[in-house]
């Protein structure tokens, strides 16, 4: 938490009180001088405008903004702070909640028809700030790809959505940004700025210091359904903070971008004001730790509308700090673990491989009379740093030596990349890389990878994951007694932030018929390369379930299918990925019921795909044939 503490110094000093940023102290006139000195003026706005025309990637950004009986002046000013962004490709989805004030409707049909880009819903009754969110977020075009929200009577810096759109080009991964924000007098004069520190879980969880601008990619809005009224008031808040368990790639735009007007009443002139909002707050929050699978209370925090998560079992973590950290790896705390899992943890230490162990594999592999050389394929795109190396070392250390690792950066933005990637080609022979220029996807990655690739078999590991030690091992072995194997498959278990090994896949053995149902096969998979070759490799179209289209193929062409009943593969528990969240990729599984009709057309099966019983299963239904 010190980091936190001195992100929340640098606010204001919440902490204190007695030193804040010179900012918050200063009058209006200084601040403006400060706003004058450090903004852009009229030809900078200009040369950017024409900037903006030119970005190689124009995402479509939504602004959302439910309104009710908003003043005529502070509605219009609001509406007309979007229609001038120098950005273009944006929309207004606006939604009426029952104004019993008739200007608002008025307003709306007029804006309509000054800009087509402004789409509008009259509601007959009033549903609450979180049901109107929703009916504007109703109105999103499918082509949208990232959604702002702003309050009906707030202001939009006339740079907000162009520097959103243009940090979306420099981190094409961003999920949500927010940025600076300032109060708005009624009289219009811009005051007290907040000026918020970089992206922190931890202090993300004493109060929501994200609110204006919020820029969220559209998927994961439309993944966690919405707002939830139960929250209204604090709706945001509660929206973020689910979100925020789906990605990490969570940014922030050091500018002030947004405009929050102090009304008499609302939470920009009073935190204290809306004493309904922090009870919302409180009570999300304690969801939110239960939904997260945290031990702990939350209480209110020392300044107003800031809270406390207060952790039963942080004495004892405390004193853990004390011993040395091969001893914390596995005295740690495990509440957040079932009983099943702290089971297999015991069972993996146990089982762990040791040094005779790693000598009588060894001493086995000179026995066998076949030694093929297995291709590790591994496509990258901007994957955290610390992971991508667990990911090579997992290679580097396998106790096989007959294999190669060939990646495939997909023109990554994170210039560590390159930099991992060289060091580690120069270190060991048997790494081969290739950069992209421009960015192909994951398909196209896969076969950029597969075209370095000289064995004879090809295994697939994500750039984030891992293998055991002796997966490589392991499979050769079975081919000494099975020659004709042309796909071979492994149990796997997942790797959560920590390094903790944790709920295993067992699976069946080869079924053709269970594997239309779903891709249990997934992870490890090796496949007989002049297969790959001869299906022509992944397709692109089916990314998040490539690897299932080609299974597909492949399977058509040979039923040489085994399984290794071992765990030799972990799939890593980053938030957002489907190890996470089974349901986290859900275009994927649209991809993969594609490939599986797309199989059934191949077979000539005349069926239709519907979903399974369960995310991410599917249900095969043949039709009749008529037969004449």
């Amino acid at each position: 938490m010190r980091t936190a503490f001195i992100q929340l110094y640098r606010v204001g000093s919440l902490l204190t009180g007695k030193k804040k940023h010179p900012l918050l102290s200063l009058s209006g006139g200084v601040y403006r001088k400060w706003i004058k000195k450090n903004e852009p003026g009229a030809d900078e706005i200009h040369r950017l405008k024409e900037k903006s025309r030119l970005m190689a990637y124009s995402p479509k950004i939504a602004v959302v903004m439910p309104v009710y009986n908003t003043r005529r002046e502070w509605f219009t000013e609001a509406l007309d702070s979007v229609i001038t962004q120098i950005y273009e490709n944006w929309e207004l989805c606006v939604a009426n909640d029952g104004s019993s004030e008739p200007h608002v409707k008025q307003i709306l049909d007029l804006y309509c028809c000054k800009d087509r880009r402004i789409r509008i819903k009259n509601l007959e009754k009033n549903v609450g700030i979180s049901g109107a969110s929703n009916e504007a977020l109703a109105l999103v075009s499918p082509d949208t790809d990232f959604i702002a929200f702003m309050d009906s009577d707030d202001v939009l810096h006339p740079l907000a959505l162009y520097e959103m759109a243009a940090f979306i080009n420099e981190n094409r991964e961003a999920d949500l940004i927010y940025s600076d924000e300032d109060k708005l007098t009624l009289s219009g004069i811009r005051r007290k700025p907040v000026f918020k520190p970089g992206w922190s879980p931890d202090l993300f969880l004493t109060y929501n210091y994200i609110n204006h601008l919020a820029v969220c990619r559209k998927k994961w809005v439309n993944h966690v359904g919405g707002f939830r009224s139960q929250y209204s008031f604090s709706q945001d808040y509660d929206l973020y903070l689910r979100i925020t368990e789906l990605t990490t790639q969570i940014h922030h735009i050091p500018k002030i971008l947004y405009h929050w007007r102090a009304v008499p009443g609302s939470s920009a002139s009073r935190v204290d004001i809306r004493q309904e909002a922090l009870e919302k707050s409180k009570q999300l929050l304690t969801e939110t730790i239960k939904r997260r699978g945290m031990d702990g209370v939350v209480t209110e925090g020392w300044r107003p509308g800031t809270f406390r998560i207060k952790h039963p079992k942080r004495i004892i973590k405390k004193l853990f700090s004390f011993l040395p950290g091969f001893i914390q790896k596995w005295i740690r705390p495990l509440h957040c673990f079932t009983e099943e899992d702290k089971k297999y943890m015991r069972g993996v230490r146990q089982t762990a491989l040791t040094s005779h162990s790693v000598k009588r594999m060894k001493e086995e592999i000179f026995s066998f009379s076949y030694r093929p050389k297995i291709s590790i394929i591994m496509p990258v795109y901007n994957i955290e740093k610390k992971w991508l190396v667990k990911a090579i070392k997992s290679v580097t250390r396998q106790v096989y030596g007959n294999w190669e690792l060939c990646t495939a950066d997909d023109a990554s933005s994170k210039t560590y990349i390159r930099k991992v990637l060289e060091k580690y080609r120069k270190s060991d022979p048997r790494i081969k890389v290739k950069f992209l220029e421009q960015n192909k996807g994951m398909s196209g990655a896969y076969n950029a990878a597969l075209e370095l690739a000289s064995g004879e078999y090809a295994a697939f590991l994500d750039h984030d994951d891992e293998l055991s030690r002796d997966s490589m091992f392991e499979v050769v072995k079975f081919l000494q007694t099975h020659r004709e194997a042309d796909i071979i498959f492994s149990d796997e278990d997942k790797l959560t932030m920590s390094g903790q090994r944790i709920r295993p896949v067992y699976k069946p053995g080869w079924d053709p018929e269970l594997f239309l149902t779903y891709n249990y096969l997934c992870h490890l998979v090796v496949c007989r390369l002049s297969l790959i070759s001869r299906v022509g490799g992944l397709r692109k179209g089916f990314e998040g379930s490539q690897d299932y289209d080609l299974l597909l193929r492949l399977t058509e062409l040979t039923q040489n299918v085994f399984h290794i009943p071992k765990v030799l593969y972990h799939w890593r528990m980053i938030p957002g990925s489907a190890a996470a969240v089974v349901d986290a990729k859900s275009g994927s599984f649209e991809r993969a019921k594609k490939a599986l009709q797309e199989a059934m057309q191949r077979r000539g099966i005349p069926a239709e795909i519907v979903d399974g019983e369960k995310t991410g299963t599917f249900r095969i239904i043949k039709k009749e044939t008529e037969h004449r």
